[in-house]
């Protein structure tokens, strides 16, 4: 199994984000979060991989935000599947799907991350959770894990 590294990062946001976010508001959220069926914007679902999305670009990466699958053999994403693998190589690809079987067959949950973040020669896939506790009277965290792999060429 091959390795990789998890580095932690905490971004902060303010609880009125969240709370625009929610209320659905069109100047905040964007278009396509908007046309979801179900009450998942109004829970705030997405928010955190948005904000960290928004982080990674304002440092010059490009995201892919949830528009990727790993894990199944078909995809609605193939595009998005393809151009990562283009990026890593098929070799970690396939690296990362056997090990991942491997884990669910043990019984363990699997998904895939969140976000796919890139620029040139650097690329990594992040998982966000939210802080359980506020920071603040105004303001929560983020919990944003990096799992790094860095491309060797």
């Amino acid at each position: 199994m091959g390795t990789f590294q998890i580095e932690k990062i905490i971004l902060p946001y303010l609880r009125d984000e969240l709370h625009e976010r929610k209320s659905r508001d069109p100047l905040v959220v964007p278009h396509f979060a908007l046309e979801w069926k179900g009450p998942g914007v109004s829970n705030g679902y997405g928010f955190g991989e948005w904000k960290t999305e928004q982080y990674f670009r304002e440092q010059g990466f490009y995201a892919i935000n949830n528009e990727f699958n790993l894990l199944s053999k078909k995809s609605k994403f193939d595009p998005y599947n393809q151009y990562i693998a283009s990026l890593i190589g098929k070799t970690k690809i396939d690296s990362f799907q056997t090990n991942a079987q491997r884990l669910i067959q043990q019984g363990n949950s699997i998904e895939n991350p969140d976000l796919f973040v890139f620029i040139l020669n650097d690329y990594f896939f992040t998982e966000v959770k939210k802080e359980k506790r506020q920071t603040t009277r105004t303001s929560n965290s983020l919990y944003v894990s990096l799992k790094i792999i860095t491309r060797s060429r």
